[in-house]
């Protein structure tokens, strides 16, 4: 008894041991585990950059408005880890021609684009987005002067913008009209610049402008150039033929508060500014350009989400997903990769497709178990009607052989009946190691394996005493015979 004791204890150390042991190796993976986790989220930038935003944007003449909005883009990318390049043109008609230009080698990727102008046909064209404030049409001459009436342009000379500048688009198209026909108008194409020292110069009677309101190139040239705007009194007839314009109103001061410049409120026509998008640049690219817009006018989710899309160009999908949830989504911001193989609305249906084939596979599953568990019963009420009611393991091993049994017919009909189950344990087996069946659902195959291994272990026990009996049976009448003759 003393023995026992000491050898009990040591069994118990040593367990106590090893649990300790363990302890501590699964404290020191969860530690490891959670530092991981921890790491990970060090690393991710939850912010969210624009490191994904690689592109070109076409603006316009460098002293314009366009060119001073990308510029101020393309900083507001480089402060996240983003990069735009801004890259000049003449103006909207020239942005629009080489961003179509530009869908085969893809060295430009966005435009920013006056609305109005006429899209090309088949051309993968798409519009990001417009900006919240408008731009304003402005006839200006040097200094006041009696224009008050489309009539009063009679005889004279107009600037009408760069040569492919969106500017040089909406005049032709107000002032070409048949309705001036009889104005006699002689409309010349000059860059900004060059149009207010000709106007200063009296070459010029009138020039156009389509620029923001408060770009600093058209308050230079009323406050410090002495510019002036011409207002019609019937502009409004205008809007109603032009279908991306509508009238708008310079306050009187807006140029100068104190010395009231202009002196008077000016009607002018309001014009739309669109981003436009030739399809080159990736998911994740576009969806960082969203953002930047989002970021840099505040009002451009809002304008895109409440305002009917008038232009007759397609909306970009991500464009249109980005609007309707309020910005970008998590998988954008912090899974870019994901978008560029597939847009995040597909990822949704792929998860579904996949949900639907597993319950697919789930319901194949159950139908074969039950197929084969349906078989086993058979083959057990076969081995019933043949050995009698007894079915169960424990009746087989204790089963006497009855008289009827002992015959080559019953052992062939039970050696079947073995073969059969083998058969139907073979197909369990395939069924089970196939990848169609679910995850943790082949132990219910094993289990059918295991009753049916022990019903071939018992049949073949069976069979085993039926064979040695039958030899017994059939070498009794010889030896009978032998008695006899002896």
């Amino acid at each position: 008894m003393t023995t026992e004791q000491p050898e009990r204890g040591d069994i118990l150390i040593r367990a106590s041991r090893r649990f300790t042991a363990n302890l501590w190796v699964q404290i020191a993976l969860l530690a490891a585990f959670v530092g991981l986790i921890v790491l990970g989220f060090m690393l991710i930038d939850l912010e969210g950059d624009l490191s994904h935003l690689d592109g070109v944007m076409l603006s316009g003449a460098k002293e314009g408005h366009y060119y001073a909005e990308v510029d101020r883009l393309a900083s507001k990318a480089e402060e996240q880890g983003g990069k735009l390049e801004n890259r000049s043109s003449h103006g909207s008609a020239e942005n629009l021609e080489k961003l179509v230009a530009a869908i085969d080698g893809c060295d430009a990727h966005f435009a920013m684009v006056q609305d109005g102008l006429k899209w090309p046909d088949a051309a993968e064209l798409k519009l990001l987005g417009r900006l919240s404030k408008a731009e304003s049409l402005f006839f200006l001459s040097k200094g006041e002067r009696e224009i008050h009436r489309f009539a009063d342009l009679a005889k004279m000379t107009i600037g009408v913008g760069p040569v492919g500048s969106g500017t040089e688009v909406v005049a032709r198209e107000i002032l070409e009209n048949e309705d001036f026909a009889s104005l006699g108008l002689r409309l010349e194409t000059h860059g900004f610049e060059e149009q207010l020292a000709l106007l200063e110069s009296g070459v010029l009677d009138l020039a156009l402008f389509v620029i923001d309101e408060d770009a600093a190139f058209i308050r230079r040239a009323i406050r410090e150039r002495g510019m002036s705007i011409v207002s019609f009194e019937h502009l409004d007839v205008i809007a109603r033929q032009l279908p991306y314009a509508r009238t708008g109103r310079i306050g009187a001061g807006q140029y100068d508060p104190v010395g009231l410049n202009p002196a008077e409120d000016k009607k002018v026509l309001r014009i739309g500014t669109l981003i436009l998008s030739n399809g080159c640049a990736s998911r994740s690219g576009t969806s960082a350009m969203l953002r930047l817009l989002a970021n840099a006018y505040p009002d451009f989710v809002a304008e895109n989400r409440d305002r009917s899309n008038s232009t007759g160009l397609p909306v970009d999908a991500s464009a249109q997903l980005f609007f309707t949830e309020g910005g970008a989504g998590f998988v954008d911001r912090y899974f870019p990769w994901l978008v560029d193989i597939m847009p995040v609305g597909n990822w949704v249906y792929v998860v579904m497709c996949v949900s639907v084939l597993f319950n697919f596979m789930g319901a194949g599953h159950r139908f074969q178990l039950w197929r084969i568990d349906a078989n086993r019963v058979m083959i057990e009420e076969e081995i019933e009607d043949l050995v009698g009611k007894t079915r169960t393991l424990e009746g087989l091993e204790s089963l006497v052989p009855e008289d009827r049994l002992l015959n080559d017919a019953a052992r062939k009909a039970l050696n079947a009946l073995m073969e059969r189950l083998s058969k139907l344990k073979s197909r369990c087996r395939r069924i089970s190691v196939s990848l169609l069946v679910p995850m943790g659902a082949e132990m219910s195959y094993r289990y059918q394996e295991n009753l049916m291994d022990r019903l071939i272990e018992a049949l073949d026990d069976v069979d085993r005493r039926l064979a040695a009996q039958l030899a017994v049976v059939k070498a009794a009448p010889a030896s009978a015979d032998e008695d006899a003759e002896g």
